[in-house]
């Protein structure tokens, strides 16, 4: 019995910062799920996404469209589709509606505008290019009455873009800034500790170890906490356009903390970096050692250590601080266990190159089996495919993923027989001379370990290192 094909669906809302929307968000989410559920398209909370009082003409300035993107093109591959009320609640910048809808489509999640139905073909897509040429007409022609009102509010004392971390926004009266009084205790505490001697990054970890998290749900970087330290708004003062103005709100840091933190600011910022010799920027171990925690790159210090770049901005909990010298040390036992010929059973090998690309693609496929039974599961307790539909479409994917294992596991036996240990041990020898060349620099003794290594995980508290290699 044929049936309609279950998609998943993600909605998407923004609201205008012109405030002359036609829908609000509320009856943009209601008209989007009432056409979901006529075109056989599930759909989640998890998946409705909604930028309230933003403009439409910079994606970059969306979170929650930039959020939704990176879902669309992850493995998961968790929707099909978005839907949304118009195409100017998606862009109203025609090239970067173009590139984004673009970059959608290769991975197969297209653009449903709810009340713009176009026709398939030539004709359609020009339909969809006028649509966009009057939303981004609209767009820029309002952009100068934009600015001039958020000017003359800038003027009277009111803030104008989303609350900064220790105030929120008034419900009742526009621009003005409520404090926070939590998120408020956070900011005074970030305050007192810098003035006292503590530094950005050392603050960050602290937020973090406390569970504190940043306006838009984040962790802590050094960073963050250098923006709050230099933000005049704690101070009442509001920045619009390189002008400052008295602020309508009340401050959270009086005038003496605010002047002696910055004074501080100043004076860290005018500290002469580390000097180091132009060798240093290029290691050999550049870019291949990775933190065993959380996965990111290890830097190399000027003094010969190695340490998680996440760790350095407050974002790792586990510091990887390890001698460079332990890493060399196992990398070369390793090398020379492998152009000896002894030794590759307790290496870990990846596959061949020649099969990363089909393996990769074969296990996305594999990851989006577990999607789609949701989904189907999700169409039965619905009520839009019967028990029998359910059955067969479960038995559908049984055997897709069979297939599926099947191929991987033939890839791996095929990586494993192409091996040659011979002649793969004559080129990690010639790694290896190469790298104790002192003729040769550091980028190229680079190239040649990334030629055979993937990557080199160390473990801090095994005191563990491990090296990934090419099987070919």
């Amino acid at each position: 019995m044929e049936h309609s094909v279950i998609k998943t669906a993600a909605l998407y809302i923004r609201v205008s910062t012109d405030k002359q929307e036609e829908l609000s968000p509320d009856s943009q989410k209601k008209l989007l799920k009432e056409y979901a559920a006529k075109n056989n398209y599930l759909t989640s909370e998890e998946f409705t996404f909604m930028d309230n009082g933003i403009s439409g003409r910079k994606a970059d300035k969306r979170p929650q469209f930039q959020k939704m993107i990176g879902y669309a093109k992850s493995k998961e591959h968790p929707f099909d589709a978005i839907l949304v009320w118009k195409f100017s609640r998606f862009a109203r910048n025609q090239e970067e509606s173009i590139v984004y809808k673009n970059m959608l489509r290769k991975d197969g999640v297209e653009v449903v505008s709810i009340s713009e139905p176009l026709i398939d073909g030539p004709f359609g897509d020009l339909i969809e290019r006028i649509i966009e040429w009057m939303d981004e007409y609209y767009s820029i022609r309002l952009s100068g009455e934009v600015i001039r009102g958020m000017t003359e509010s800038a003027e009277r004392g009111r803030y104008i873009s989303a609350a900064p971390f220790g105030y929120d926004l008034s419900k009742t009266h526009t621009g003005l800034l409520v404090v926070n009084e939590a998120e408020a205790a956070v900011v005074r505490d970030i305050y007192d500790r810098y003035i006292r001697g503590q530094s950005t990054l050392s603050i960050a970890k602290y937020l973090n170890r406390k569970g504190i998290l940043s306006k838009r749900g984040n962790p802590f970087e050094n960073r963050s906490v250098q923006r709050i330290l230099e933000n005049p708004v704690y101070n009442g003062t509001i920045v619009w356009r390189g002008i400052a103005r008295k602020g309508i709100h009340q401050p959270i840091i009086d005038d003496g903390t605010y002047r002696r933190a910055t004074d501080i600011v100043k004076i860290r910022k005018r500290r002469p970096p580390k000097s180091r010799p132009d060798t240093e920027y290029c290691h050999m171990l550049s870019s291949l050692v990775k933190c065993g925690n959380c996965g990111a790159s290890m830097s190399i210090t000027v003094k010969g250590y190695l340490q998680c770049v996440n760790y350095n901005h407050g974002l790792c909990t586990v510091s990887h601080h390890v001698p460079e010298r332990v890493i060399l040390e196992a990398l070369n036992e390793s090398l020379l266990h492998i152009a000896t010929g002894d030794g590759t059973e307790y290496i870990a090998v990846m596959p061949k190159e020649s099969h990363a690309e089909e393996l990769e693609a074969l296990r996305a496929s594999l990851a989006s089996i577990q999607t789609k039974e949701r989904r189907i599961k999700d169409a039965y307790v619905n009520g839009i495919d019967s028990l029998e539909e359910y059955k067969e479409n479960r038995n559908i994917l049984e055997r897709e993923r069979g297939k599926l294992q099947k191929q991987i596991k033939e890839i791996h036996a095929a990586s494993e027989d192409d091996a040659d240990l011979e002649e793969y041990s004559k080129k990690v020898r010639n790694v290896y001379d190469l790298i104790h060349c002192d003729q040769i620099d550091f980028r190229k003794k680079n190239l040649a370990l990334k030629s055979i290594i993937d990557k080199i995980i160390y473990s801090k508290p095994e005191q563990k290192v491990t090296i990934y290699y090419y099987a070919s």
